[in-house]
This record gives structure tokens, sequence and C-alpha cells, in this order.
């Protein structure tokens, strides 16, 4: 027996490696000695490697010893020294728990993460996440075996380099006797195709050419049909109230064969994907706020051997009201806009008549109709309710504080109030989806300035009332939408609104956030100055939260 009284480095050894000039190298926690029979002839510990707990290694064909260490990632031992690979070179994890060699390449595993390493230098093998740690890597035959505690994945080695990969996954149905053993040294029979494993519970063996496969389809069913809380009979059409606001499928496999099943599920006409899980923990699908018109749920099962089981189809036909058809949103949206229009034009004739004994009452009927609008647009969302009154009082205040004459003052006040028009043209299963939006529904939503922009590109009545629609989601630095504007290439009271704006959405309770407090709003005004907002208006709606006039605003909206 050899230990620290003898020249090693450590009594901890990891492991062992014969090389090919006949020395032994011996990995443990303090370093890597070479052994030449029982004598250590060379060493290498703290003063030579960054981080001398070693955890693997293998000989390259030059004969560069390659070791794995837990904590700085791959050192090169040669004669002319130590060369460490890390983050910097490609490595994001320094824990390298395993090495394996693979023809002109090599695996590395790094806990969760995966690697390959050939003369292109290292890169990340993508995984899913429920992969987990990954223990050993065995190169059998055009497949790569990756052990981890609760068993085997197995995949494609050309698919899996290439990202396309589907893992399959073995447990202890096929075979193993219990979880397997971190930091053990698995053995492959190349003769057989035996793989011997270490478990808790003793070595299993495993025919890596002759793996069972499960053939029986699994079955599934929607047990059930919930609307607004009340539970329907489960039939090939169902009919959904015109006042229903939820409806949830249950459904469950009712396969009781070994192995993890998958299922997948979609609502034709409202889901843009289909949505796949674990049939053990996805057991229901819910929607909020269908529109009216037909749908077709849509389930699939399917075993972890890729059998596929029973497809089911249910329609469901979601009843409308009168007032929710897309004709009556037309026709009134062309009416208000109609009486928009006119209602300016007769302002604008009076003021330039100078008749100002009517010119109070007018304007009184111009900033009722905008305020009436205003709502208008703010009911498409429940979220948003009196968020444009708010954003145009906030905004006229700043316009006050910043010495602007009233007709600018009014002006900025129209704007903010028309601010979000374009969102009459984002369909609502985007608008208020529940969920998390797709990249290509956000792309939707981010033409909304545009689309507010053309509504008003013509309405002239009221100088530039089209830029607050059109310019506030610019950003003081360039980097908004949608023209990417910067600096004072954003008009003035664009800018003025899009802080308005901010500021009360991120005070808001909407159904995907919760209002954050002023303090935190606050803070977040003075940290994006200069960047998001104009940094010389920033200052105006400090003061603004400081002074009460905010709470003020607030109360009156709640009220």
């Amino acid at each position: 027996m050899l230990t620290e009284e003898d020249g090693l480095l450590a009594n901890q050894v990891r492991m062992t490696l014969e090389l090919s000039d006949g020395t032994v190298a011996v990995a443990s926690s303090g370093g890597i000695d070479i052994l030449d029979g029982t004598e250590v002839v060379r060493s290498y510990g703290s003063g030579e490697l960054p981080y001398s707990f070693i955890l693997c290694m293998y000989e390259a064909e030059d004969g560069t010893l390659v070791a794995g260490s837990d904590g700085q990632g791959i050192y090169e031992i040669t004669e002319d020294g130590v060369t460490q690979y890390y983050k910097s070179d490609g490595l994001s994890s320094g824990s390298v728990m395993r090495m394996t060699k693979d023809g002109s390449g090599v695996w590395i595993s790094a806990g969760s993460s995966l690697y390959y390493r050939d003369a292109d230098g290292i890169r990340e093998v993508e995984l899913p996440e429920s992969a987990g740690s990954i223990l050993d890597i065995q190169i059998i035959e055009d497949e790569v075996w990756l052990t981890k505690s609760s068993g085997l994945l197995i995949a494609d080695r050309e698919e899996l380099l290439a990202g396309t990969s589907e893992l399959r996954e073995l447990s202890t149905e096929y075979g193993l006797t219990g979880t397997l053993v971190a930091n053990s040294w698995n053995w492959l029979d190349e003769e057989d195709g035996t793989l011997w494993l270490c478990t808790n519970n003793g070595i299993s063996a495993i025919d890596t050419e002759h793996i069972p496969t499960n053939e029986t389809e699994p079955l599934g069913a929607v047990s059930k049909v919930v609307i607004d809380g009340e539970t329907f009979a489960v039939s090939d059409e169902i009919t959904v109230p015109a006042s229903a606001t939820r409806v949830t499928f249950e459904f469950s496999v009712l396969s009781f064969t070994p192995g993890e099943k998958t299922i997948s599920y979609q609502l034709e006409g409202f889901d843009e994907e289909v949505s796949t899980g674990s049939a053990s923990l996805t057991t229901e699908a819910r929607y909020t706020n269908l529109k009216g018109g037909d749908y077709q749920f849509h389930i699939a099962i399917c075993n972890e051997d890729g059998v596929e089981g029973n497809e089911i189809s249910l329609t469901i036909h979601k009843e409308v009201y009168f007032w929710q058809t897309d004709r009556f949103a037309i026709v009134i949206t062309l009416a208000i806009l109609l009486a928009l229009i006119l209602i300016f034009a007769a302002a604008y004739r009076y003021r330039v008549n100078r008749l100002k004994k009517r010119q109070a009452e007018y304007k009184l009927i111009i900033e009722q109709s905008l305020h009436t609008f205003a709502n208008a647009i703010d009911a498409k969302d429940k979220d948003t309710n009196g968020h444009s009154i708010r954003v145009s009082k906030y905004s006229r205040e700043i316009a006050r504080r910043m010495g602007l004459s009233e007709d600018d003052q009014d002006e900025i006040s129209y704007m903010a109030l028309l601010h979000d028009i374009g969102k009459i043209g984002i369909p609502d299963s985007i608008l208020k989806k529940s969920g998390k939006l797709t990249a290509e529904e956000w792309e939707t939503v981010r033409t909304h300035p545009r689309i507010g922009g053309e509504i008003l590109s013509e309405f002239t009545v009221i100088p530039d009332i089209a830029d607050g629609a059109k310019y506030h989601h610019e950003r003081y630095d360039g980097t908004g939408y949608c023209e990417g504007l910067k600096g004072e290439e954003i008009p003035q009271k664009a800018r003025i609104i899009a802080i308005a704006d901010s500021f009360d959405a991120m005070c808001s309770t909407r159904h995907y956030q919760v209002g954050n407090t002023l303090e935190y709003a606050r803070e977040e005004l003075l940290r994006c100055s200069g960047a998001q907002f104009d940094p010389d208006i920033v200052g105006y709606m400090v003061d603004m939260i400081d002074d009460g006039f905010v709470d003020q605003v607030k109360q009156e909206s709640e009220g």
C-alpha cells in the first residue's frame, strides 16, 4: 500500500491510469502522482495546478495526460508544463466529472452540462433540463450512453452532436437493481456488449445489444370538462355558453404498464403549438377568455419507447354575444372615430373664429369624447382599465411643470389619451392571453405603436396627435421600437408620454404581474434615466411621486 508517507500528494485517490510508457498516473484530492513501479517519480500538486482536486484522467494519442479537476476545468500535462482549459475555452462549469474518448474527439461531463471537444475546440451539447447530472459516458457503436443516478440516457451520436436527438431513458424496469452511484467506474464488455453498472443495490448488467421495449399502446381519456366550476358530461361536441370565462379539460392515462408516458394536447383555433408534458404531471388544460367560435381539442398519448396510443378529439363551440362579434366592433369603432373627427373639426372651426364664449363648452365635449374613447380602448383589456386616463393626467402635469403652454398641455393630454389606440388592431387571443407570450405573439404586440400611428396619421385637427401613439415605445438610447429613434430625434411630447406610460404600467396589477410599489417604480425611473428615458424629464415624474401628486391621481382613478 502506498500513502502520503511514501510520497503521494494525498491518500484520497480517485483513479489510477496506466500510461503508454509503463508508468501509472494516480489522481487524488492533492493532484497527480506519476509512479514507476512503487516509486513516485513526478508530482503535479497545488504548485503546478490551479486547483489540485482531480476527478478523472485519460491519455491522448500523443502521450499528453489530460485531467479533469473539481472546479477549474481541464488540465493538459506534458513535459513542457500544464495548460488549463476553462471558461474562456467553452466550459461553463469547472467540475469535470468524466471524460470519454470517442475517435478524434472527447465527450466531457461537467455535472448537468455535456460538452464535446475536438480539433475545433470545446462546445456544449444541448440536453433537456430533466437530464440531470451526467455521472459517466459510454460510447457503444453509433450511440452515446449517458449515466445518471436514476438510470441511463441513450442518444444517436451524430444527432446528439447536431442537437436533434431524442433521448431514450432506461430505468429500473429495464433491469437496473437500484440508483447508479456517482464517481464509480462502470465497464463495457466489448465482446458480448454487456454494460456493468455500479448501483446502490449491487451490480447491474445491461445487454446493450438487446434492450427490451414496451410495445403496449397507452390509453388516455378526457375524464370531464369543467366550465366556470360546473362539470359537464364529456361528448364529441360540447357547447360553451357565451358568458363562460374558464374552460378546463381534465384527462388521465389509463395504461398501467411501466415507464413514463408523454401526453400532448392542443386546442386548435386557440393554441398555436402543441403542448407536451409528462402524463404523471400534466392532468389538465385550462383556457380563459375564449372568443366565440368553434375549436377542436386534441389529446395524444405516447410511451417512452415511442409507441403511440389512442387519439381523442372533441369539438368545442363557444357561443357569442352580438356585441362580441367583429362586425359590431368595427361599426362601433368607426362610429366613434367619425364622431371624434366631427367634434374635433367643430372645435377647430370655433377656435379659428375666436368664439371664446363657446370655446370652453366645446373643449369639455372634446375631453369627454376623448375620455370615452380612451375608456373604450382600455375596455378591450380589463387589466388596463383607467390606464390611458392616468397616463394623460401624468403627462399633462409633467408638461405644466416643464413650463409648456396651455395649448401644449392640452395637446399632450389628448395624445396620451390615444397613445394605445393601436391595440384595437391586436387580436384578443394575444392581448388577453393569460400565459407567457410566444416570440411571434410578442412581435405582434410590438406593432401596436405603428398601427396607432397609421390610424391617427390623417387626423390633423390636433397637431402631431399621432406622435404619442407612434413613438411612446421609443427609448432615449435608441433601442426602442418601432422606429429606433434616439435622444431628441424622439418628439418631446412622446418622450413625456413614454415616462408616464412606463410608470403607470409598473404600478398596475395585470393578469401577468402584480403592481409594484411607488418606491420601486421611482428607483426604476432613476435607474433607466438616460437609457430608456430622457434624463431631463425623469426628474419631473420623480417630483410628482415625492410630493403626492401620483397618490392623488391613483385615488381619483380607484374612486
